[in-house]
């Protein structure tokens, strides 16, 4: 059975608005639901996918639908439409961390800790209706324009009560980078992974990079769980000592050493933001953690904080915290809303530890419709190093001149990277013939359904030969086409 070739009139009885993402199990779509007279992310699961995608999907539905609380995306429904199942859940106007990660490189101190406690209120939600998310990185956390923060993709969620060999232990699932020990070793987990994950989120908010990076997946896990953690302050000295001992206690091998809870975890971030003394001396706060506990106290003495956090706190939105509005604006222009996992995401699943996995195959060449060549009459210039660049500068390199143009929307295809769909997707619009031929070939390499209706209206207009010719292939690997 061949994939859809056409932008349905609607899926389950909700009107389609147009295309979210698409992911390499099925594709998200915008829909009202006219009955209540809203706009709902409704994701729909391909035809072809064995019984095991389809009992992840089903259980990613029951994880989040179990969840009502501000800081998690809600899921609203669980239908069928022609034979494949789908997901209603709540729309999110933002974007995710992930992308603000890719335009700021990091972030301030004050700034993480709020996202961070506005992550573990939902985590703590969730672990008390028995939930583990086992996913949590920056990519599935979604920020909206007030500064809301919300956890979304339960697609490996594990179901305490769940008797199903979908969420047993002895199975590793999840984004090696933020993975914990035990998790990356396939033993027993509770809330505290997922602890873990949340402080691997942070210190990449904080620092810029993850804790740990490694040429391969085995490496990375390996690192999780034997090399000692790079403290934060001696990779972002700015930030300030309190905020990295609670991050890294977060991120202690043994889940014994972390916080007991996410309650645990909501009021050592909201101590390092209370302190009302500014004279009083430095404490270890982590033993001061420990204290509190013992009495029953879920935050640190604000006396006893350092002088650094004496400021008074701020009001809870994101927009009056982080720098540089107008760049966040701008980044959210060209995100997907919400998103069924991408296929260049690393995600593994095994029954035993350790475990390689081979590295993805070499991408294709790029067509020779679009090759890049030099005028002839221009002098000998010094090659750019395009691939080097972060996607982000890639994007504005296609507003150059034509044969950076061309060779920067290539090396988009290459990377994978649907952020940079909106870019290209303006390239193809307004791009010379070269530049939008290779902006639309790298759209098909991307794969995203967003750039289908300008392929199509470009194709309408009478584009010069070499960009029709790059669409109608974009077009056919965006749908999957299947041959006569």
């Amino acid at each position: 059975m061949s994939a859809l070739s056409a932008l349905p009139d609607s899926i389950g009885g909700y009107r389609v608005e147009g295309v979210l993402g698409r992911g390499a199990s099925g594709l998200v779509f915008r829909v009202k639901d006219e009955t209540l007279d809203r706009s709902l992310a409704l994701k729909l699961l391909t035809d072809d996918v064995d019984a095991e995608a389809r009992g992840r999907f089903l259980i990613e539905a029951r994880a989040a639908a179990r969840i009502a609380h501000p800081n998690v995306v809600q899921v609203y429904a669980v239908g069928e439409h022609e034979g494949r199942a789908f997901i209603t859940q709540e729309l999110v106007d933002g974007y995710p961390l992930s992308s603000l990660l890719e335009v700021k490189g990091q972030l301030g101190a004050r700034a993480v800790v709020d996202i961070g406690l506005q992550v573990a209120e939902g985590l703590r939600r969730a672990a008390e209706v028995g939930v583990l998310h086992r996913d949590v990185k920056p990519q599935n956390l979604l920020v909206t324009d007030d500064g809301t923060v919300k956890l979304a993709d339960f697609g490996v969620a594990k179901l305490l009560d769940a008797p199903s060999a979908l969420t047993d232990d002895g199975t590793t699932v999840g984004t090696p980078h933020y993975m914990s020990p035990e998790q990356g070793q396939g033993r027993s987990l509770d809330a505290r992974s997922d602890q873990y994950a949340l402080g691997a989120t942070l210190y990449h908010l904080l620092v810029g990079e993850p804790p740990f990076d490694a040429d391969n997946v085995l490496s990375l896990l390996l690192k999780h769980v034997q090399e000692p953690l790079p403290p934060i302050r001696g990779r972002a000295p700015e930030c300030p000592e309190a905020v990295a001992l609670v991050v890294e206690r977060m991120l202690a091998k043994e889940p014994g050493q972390r916080f007991a809870d996410f309650t645990e975890v909501i009021g050592a971030l909201e101590a390092t933001v209370t302190a009302e003394d500014p004279a009083a001396p430095e404490p270890e706060v982590l033993a001061l953690v420990e204290a509190a506990t013992k009495e029953g106290k879920p935050r640190l003495p604000t006396e006893a904080l350092p002088a650094v956090q004496a400021a008074p706190p701020a009001a809870r939105s994101m927009a009056d915290r982080l720098i540089g509005v107008g760049v966040l604006i701008a980044a959210a222009a060209v995100l997907a809303v919400t998103q069924l996992d991408r296929a260049s995401e690393k995600r593994i699943t095994r029954s035993e530890v350790p475990v390689v996995v081979e590295p993805p195959p070499a991408p294709p060449p790029a067509p020779t419709l679009v090759v890049v060549q030099a005028a002839e009459a221009e002098p000998a210039k010094k090659p750019v190093r395009l691939e080097a660049q972060s996607v982000h500068e890639l994007s504005r390199s296609l507003d150059k001149e034509a044969s950076v143009a061309e060779r920067a929307a290539l090396e988009l295809g290459r990377r994978g990277d649907q952020s940079a769909t909106p870019s290209l997707i303006r390239a193809v619009e307004r791009g010379s013939p070269k530049v939008a031929a290779a902006a639309a070939w790298a759209l098909g390499e991307l794969g995203d359904i967003r750039a289908v209706e300008p392929l199509q209206r470009a194709k309408a207009r009478g584009a010069p030969k070499a960009v029709e010719e790059a669409a109608t292939q974009a077009l056919q690997k965006l749908w999957h086409v299947e041959g006569e």
